[in-house]
């Protein structure tokens, strides 16, 4: 959302080269789609016809050789020539006749540029395994006026705080940073204690938690001999160490379900994955024995957008529940809100991008609550994203007018 507002032209960094395009990201990938579908059909245009055109020159052959007719198998061998040298592109990018030395330039072995193949990205997918059921049925976790601050200080962090969460249910934290909303986590976790309110949990549940410091966690592990830590040997070393043995083929399929195949989790160390490669392996650390609530504070800082929407959609799919705190409005909208992939960016009328989601059934997509926070204040916001959206900018309205007259 912040590039389409910003960007004037997208540089992409592929194939150890750089490719431009003069507009946005998303819509360098909306041209792309539409380019895809383009050459697709000419593609299957050109196939019918150099079909169709093979199988006059062997009719030609055939029957130049029964009638020893010598200036048709000529004809013959000029018209396969001529396929053989001038077979591509016909028409140029402006839409005229192509012509070798004006559209393409350079040496060529033939007269005419071929069709284009798609140069697209590999499709993310992520696959997460599923909670068990819990035995004894009651909610997961449950706010009852709850305020916290922090000893020595005079002003709550937060206060006023209630909202719960069931065995599917979900909710989301937006707001400024500062206000509060990993506070709200840490509550949620236990780690921090009210200082006036009560929160109850379910006694047997598994909360599994992503918090903005994981990356920085995995960035900052010691080094362990000669042989530096892979996404591979941490994984299966942190299991060791709570008594649990995984095997390494168990390991590796995991890791490479969520986007850590092969060599990349068992040759590179540690230290040498990118940022949004340690957020996967940050949280394939909380999948392996999946949690019935997942606590993400920020889970797709560092992360890529092809990434970030395979996430989302597999997080649609968990049939744990979720507690979101973010800043990413189309996450937020996509995971907590419900609303379908395409229909959750900004700008209306959009190609759209993301993952086309018609073959979910919309009425088994689980939707939840999003929870403002900021002042102190925890409010309930029923238009969700889109309605803090419009309270931030009529408050930023308010403020440089005030400047204006100021």
């Amino acid at each position: 959302m912040f590039l389409e507002n910003v960007v004037d032209e997208t540089i992409l960094i592929r194939n150890c080269g750089l490719k431009y395009f003069d507009g946005t990201p998303r819509s360098y990938e909306i041209n792309q789609k539409k380019e895809a579908r383009r050459n697709g059909k000419q593609r299957e245009a050109m196939a019918k016809k150099k079909e169709h055109i093979e199988a006059s020159i062997q009719k030609g052959k055939e029957t130049a050789k029964k009638t020893g007719d010598e200036n048709r198998l000529r004809m013959v061998k000029s018209r396969q020539k001529k396929l053989d040298d001038r077979w591509g592109i016909e028409q140029s990018a402006k839409g005229g006749r192509f012509k070798l030395n004006r559209d393409l330039a350079g040496y060529h072995l033939t007269s005419r540029a071929e069709i284009a193949q798609d140069d697209v990205e590999r499709r993310v997918k992520m696959s997460l395994p599923q909670p068990s059921k819990l035995r004894a049925s009651g909610d997961l976790i449950h706010f009852q006026d709850v305020a916290f601050r922090y000893p020595k200080t005079k002003n709550n962090v937060v206060e006023s705080v209630s909202f719960t969460v069931g065995q599917t249910g979900r909710c989301s934290f937006i707001g400024a940073n500062g206000e509060g909303k990993s506070t709200i986590a840490k509550l949620v976790l236990g780690e921090l204690l009210p200082t006036s309110g009560a929160i109850t949990r379910h006694p047997t549940m598994k909360i599994g938690y992503f918090s903005q410091m994981s990356v920085e966690e995995l960035s900052a592990l010691p080094e362990d001999g000669d042989a530096p830590a892979t996404a591979l040997t941490h994984f299966m070393t942190h299991f060791a160490k709570r008594g649990e043995a995984v095997e390494e083929r168990d390991a590796r399929s995991f890791l490479g379900g969520l986007g850590l195949p092969g060599k990349l989790s068992s040759h590179t160390p540690v230290k040498a994955l990118s940022g949004g490669q340690k957020v996967r392996l940050a949280f394939a650390l909380i999948m392996w024995d999946p949690p019935h609530l997942l606590l993400l504070d920020e889970i797709t800082t560092h992360v890529d957008a092809p990434t970030i929407e395979a996430l989302a959609l597999s997080l649609r799919r968990y049939a744990g529940a979720i507690i979101l705190v973010t800043h990413d409005r189309w996450f937020n909208r996509v995971v907590i809100e419900g609303v379908p992939p395409r229909e959750a960016f900004d700008h209306e009328g959009s190609d759209g991008s993301a993952s086309d989601s018609s073959s979910e059934d919309e009425q088994t997509v689980r939707k939840g609550e999003t929870y403002r926070v900021g002042g102190g204040k925890v409010r309930l916001t029923p238009g969700g994203m889109t309605q803090y959206i419009g309270i931030v900018e009529r408050r930023i309205a308010k403020r440089e007018a005030a400047m204006k007259m100021g």
